[in-house]
């Protein structure tokens, strides 16, 4: 039996009067009734809590009293374990006071509308995973989807046992939901060629009877992990096509167990996974491919890339290409266009730009392929792949999300192409992962979004008191970036997420001609990386801003004269012995609401990069943070810091809030980030600023730096009033004898947040009860076009696995 404390509706607390939190939960457990919770077998009581009145609570007073002392100072008891159906427990939040220990144990849908986003792709509610099947019709219409799964189950279902939903948009501001917001889903497992799940796939606007055309990944066996021995035929590649736009895909020959690509090209269950089918077009591999002659035929052939790898050898990506012209059901295997050895990694090992020495893992999924250019797809650009990767992680679920360019080249031991890497990366360091894209049929820019799960610490408990669980990073648009005249060094010759740029839209890699190609007699050199920025759409974000603000004052600021560089309404943090570690600087005005963006310009020394002297000096951007008044370092306080930290040259995302780690993971998030030396035309040679965008959302946090990295997360607050904004310099640990000015010398430049950004689905309700579904089994749509083929719902005996030769 556990004791939880309810807020008092007939005795308020009056805000004046209880500024200090810790005064407020003192008195607040003197005058609040018991809520006793008493384990039972009766549905009631399950869903339900015994509540003793407020007369048998005054009697309690007394022994509210004599256990004060020991509840003050720490949260809330917790009453009882959450269990895996999903009864609502009894505790309410309160957000003028502290959570409890584990925010699990609030009742269903309590916490809706804490954290959710407002501007991004989700789905109406329960579980919102990979972004899969993007495509843009001739009339400008992109059409958005993501896998689907109810958050409660049944029988054999689960949250991998998924479907396919979607939204329609024309500007990536405002989606329509396919079908409707109750049932927006478009395709659902439980057909012969499908009947346990569906995974991701992708579209060809116009295949299939010239329609519309799914290939995605039918599933009909779990689990299947890289880390497990793998089943042949588990997963298989499927077509489906649409005849209403894509609102809803009639699965081939009725959903019969007749896939396009059954198995996997290497039997004899050796493979780490077989899914995540990419379809393209690509005129730099014809003309590879055509030099063998292979392909006989005037019409440009359609190839997929299918994510996975190789037990004990290490990640693939397996390539396919029609077996001839407007023949989507037949498909011959070429070889692989992409393989690694396993945790192996391109770029130098300590230097940690792909993310790890490992970074490769054991197993791709996910992959997107294309040639890009300087705004976007460009035919006759640089080969990308970007690509999710298992194992080579110790955080994340061991998930990074990779990228790799160069060349496409002709594979001498098949008659595949492969790609001849010049520079591995991030797409995203941070939790986005899954990302995929498509290209804009008008002006071609390169839209990829990622899938931002939750990060929660038990999330199958934590799941309810939401009832919805992800949505997607905004839309982002790729390119390729040149970065020119930089002082070379050896520095800019190790290998890492650059290359040198030796035409256009021609790469090496850095370390090629002995680390001297692109080297040129004045000491510079031009180098070519992955640029990503957000979309240009979302500028909207500004000129539709319900209010903004701009930050006029520049502050310089130094560990030597940190004192002297206070502003009005600054907090100063020092450690036990009373020296500084951190200065807060607050802008004159701070956002009403967590949805908003803003951009700030910080300039660092040259001397502070990469200089170990400084380890810990870091400076950038606080936001979320608590009330004046309220103490750093205590439980109630919050705040997420955006700051660089020169030494490692990395963006680190430090998330402070009053949630304990029972609730929510609090690590930081980090993105590297190089500030590279240039040559200005006055000859000059200067570091490049550090050019920040963040976007808060709910709790969906995206920060862009100098069009290089994206790197998103979640950002769980709990109080209303922790909303300030301002600027953060962190002094090293221990400071050097010499004076430190010019090594930890920081420039805060002008800043600017417009707040509001844009209702994504205005044809939605905002009211929580008419959007959560509480259903259990498998997802279909309303008007399922396979509804007759329908084998299983995901209860009851499995059906039995096909026998293949």
């Amino acid at each position: 039996m556990g004791i939880s404390f309810l807020e008092p509706s007939f005795f308020p607390l009056q805000k004046p009067i209880f500024q200090n939190r810790a005064w407020k939960r003192t008195v607040f457990l003197l005058l609040s009734p018991f809520s006793i919770h008493v384990p039972s077998r009766t549905k009631a009581e399950e869903a339900g809590t015994m509540m003793m009145g407020v007369n048998e609570a005054s009697k309690l007073i007394l022994l509210g009293l004599s256990v004060l002392p020991s509840l003050v100072s720490t949260r809330p008891l917790d009453g009882f374990n959450p269990r895996s159906d999903g009864a609502s427990p009894s505790y309410e939040p309160n957000f003028q006071l502290p959570p409890i220990n584990n925010v699990s144990h609030y009742s269903n849908g309590s916490l809706w509308y804490q954290w959710r986003p407002k501007a991004h792709f989700i789905h109406p509610s329960n579980q919102l995973g990979d972004p899969t099947a993007f495509w843009m019709g001739e009339d400008g219409k992109l059409h958005l989807t993501a896998l689907y799964s109810f958050i409660r189950g049944s029988g054999n279902d689960s949250l991998f046992t998924s479907s396919f939903a979607g939204s329609t948009t024309y500007d990536l501001l405002r989606f329509e939901d396919d079908n409707s917001y109750q049932n927006p889903i478009q395709i659902g497992a439980g057909n012969e060629v499908d009947f346990i799940a569906d995974f991701d796939g992708s579209v060809i606007p116009k295949g299939y009877k010239g329609l519309p055309t799914l290939i995605w990944t039918a599933v009909k066996g779990l689990p299947i992990s890289w880390s497990i021995p793998y089943n042949d035929g588990y997963e298989s590649q499927a077509l489906a096509y649409s005849e209403d736009d894509g609102k809803t895909w009639i699965k081939l020959n009725g959903g019969k167990d007749d896939p396009v690509i059954r198995l996997p090209p290497y039997l004899g269950n050796v493979v780490t996974g077989f899914r995540d089918p990419w379809v393209m077009q690509n005129k730099q591999i014809d003309e590879i491919l055509s030099v063998n002659g292979t392909w006989q035929h005037e019409e440009r052939p359609w190839y997929i890339s299918i994510s996975g790898g190789i037990h004990g050898d290490g990640p693939r990506l397996f390539f396919y290409r029609q077996s001839e012209p407007d023949n989507f059901t037949s498909w011959d295997y070429l070889g692989p266009i992409l393989q690694e050895k396993v945790n192996t990694s391109f770029v130098e090992p300590g230097t940690f730009w792909a993310g790890s020495d490992s970074s490769d893992g054991s197993n791709y999924e996910t992959s997107q392929l294309t040639n890009l250019g300087y705004e976007g797809d460009d035919e006759d650009g640089l080969a990308l792949i970007t690509m999710g990767a298992e194992s080579g992680r110790t955080t994340h679920s061991k998930h990074w999300s990779l990228y790799r360019m160069g060349h496409w080249a002709k594979n001498p031991e098949n008659e595949s192409v492969v790609l001849e890497t010049t520079m591995e990366g991030l797409v995203d360091p941070g939790m986005g992962y899954a990302c995929t894209g498509t290209s804009n049929v008008t002006d071609h820019r390169r839209y990829t979004l990622c899938w931002i799960p939750e990060d929660f610490t038990n999330q199958d408990a934590t799941k309810y008191t939401q009832e919805y669980l992800g949505s997607l990073t905004l839309p982002r648009e790729l390119f390729v970036k040149d970065i020119e005249n930089v002082v070379d060094s050896p520095i800019v010759r190790t290998r890492g997420s650059w290359a040198v740029k030796t035409g256009h839209l021609k790469t090496a890699r850095v370390d090629d001609q002995g680390g001297k190609v692109g080297a040129s007699q004045d000491g510079l050199v031009n180098l070519t990386t992955l640029g990503i920025r957000p979309a240009k759409e979302l500028e909207a974000f500004r000129s539709e801003a319900e209010v903004s603000h701009h930050e006029n004052k520049t502050f310089k600021i130094d560990a030597d004269h940190l004192v002297e560089s206070k502003a009005e309404g600054s907090q100063v943090e020092t450690d036990p012995s009373g020296k500084i570690q951190k200065l807060y600087i607050p802008f004159e005005r701070s956002p009403s609401s967590r949805h908003w963006e803003m951009e700030t310009t910080i300039s660092f020394p040259n001397a502070s990069l990469r200089n170990q002297d400084f380890g810990d000096f870091s400076a950038g951007i606080s936001i979320l943070r608590s009330s004046d008044g309220t103490k750093p370092g205590s439980e109630d306080f919050e705040e997420v810091s955006v700051v660089y930290r020169p030494a490692n040259e990395s963006i680190i995302i430090y998330r402070d809030t009053a949630l304990s780690k029972a609730s929510v993971n609090t690590d930081p998030e980090i993105g590297k980030v190089r500030l590279w030396e240039r040559r200005d035309e006055q000859g000059r040679d200067k570091v490049e600023d550090l050019k920040m965008r963040i976007f808060l959302d709910g709790s969906a946090l995206e920060v862009y730096v100098n069009d290089v990295l994206a790197i998103s997360t979640r950002a769980y607050y709990w109080f209303q009033d922790s909303l300030r904004m301002g600027y953060v310099y962190n002094l090293p640990t221990d400071l050097p004898s010499s004076s430190v000015l010019e090594e930890t010398k920081v420039e805060f430049k002008k800043s600017s947040w417009w707040q509001g950004l844009v209702d994504a689905y205005p044809g939605r309700p905002k009211e929580k009860e008419k959007l959560i579904r509480k259903l259990k089994g498998y997802p279909q749509p309303e008007n399922n076009p396979n509804q007759q083929g329908i084998i299983y719902e995901g209860t009851g005996q499995v059906p039995e696995f096909p026998k293949y030769p």
